[in-house]
């Protein structure tokens, strides 16, 4: 995504972060920041992610339609895509994005458009599919089918990093978010295996 420099001087504010707290996370020089803040400097991708991740490891994700705080260890979201843009503030190439559950036909256009971006920084993508569902946006090795009887058609769940995130349906769907490494790490395993003993499609 875009970052501005507003979205950055705004995050410090709200962690109460001085250009050199921030610098010194994201690895980069106080002059470096403070010329990108003014917009005297355009950040190259590499530090946009960086602060982006350091942003997050607080809990404060930024995307296209705003800037949202979770410092709780549990927090509801109504949109998915803020969680993959929390996925993609925290997660490295070559680190997994687990999907349980998962039905794409359900996608936003946001929310398909924010998983080949994923897939693009080579994140892992896990998805556990309804047999017989051949509707993918991504690579179909992405993919295990399992029996549609252990299939919530509904409420996907995903994990990564130390996130845990369950899909609440209702009149206004809930993404509960929990921020938890042990429990994160608990969910991933279990979806991990959903995935394994899934059917290659």
């Amino acid at each position: 995504m875009t970052l501005s420099n507003y979205h950055i001087r705004a995050g410090r504010a709200w962690l109460d972060w001085t250009q050199k707290d921030l610098a010194a996370r994201v690895g980069i020089n106080v002059t470096t920041l403070r010329l990108i803040e003014t917009g005297a400097s355009e950040p190259e991708q590499a530090t946009v992610t960086a602060i982006l991740r350091a942003f997050a490891r607080e809990g404060l994700i930024i995307s296209e339609t705003g800037i949202r705080y979770m410092p709780e260890q549990i927090s509801r979201l109504n949109d998915f895509s803020v969680v993959l843009d929390d996925a993609a503030a925290i997660l490295q190439p070559g680190e997994t994005l687990w999907l349980h559950c998962a039905d794409e036909r359900r996608n936003s256009e946001a929310v398909t458009r924010k998983f080949r971006q994923l897939e693009a920084r080579g994140i892992k993508l896990r998805f556990t599919y309804a047999r017989g569902n051949d509707f993918f946006t991504t690579a179909q090795e992405n993919y295990r089918w399992i029996d549609p009887a252990y299939f919530a058609s509904a409420e996907v769940q995903a994990a990564y990093a130390d996130r845990y995130v369950e899909h609440i349906p209702g009149d206004t769907d809930t993404f509960l978010v929990i921020r938890n490494a042990p429990y994160a790490q608990s969910k991933a395993r279990q979806i991990a295996w959903w995935w394994n003993n899934g059917e290659p499609l």
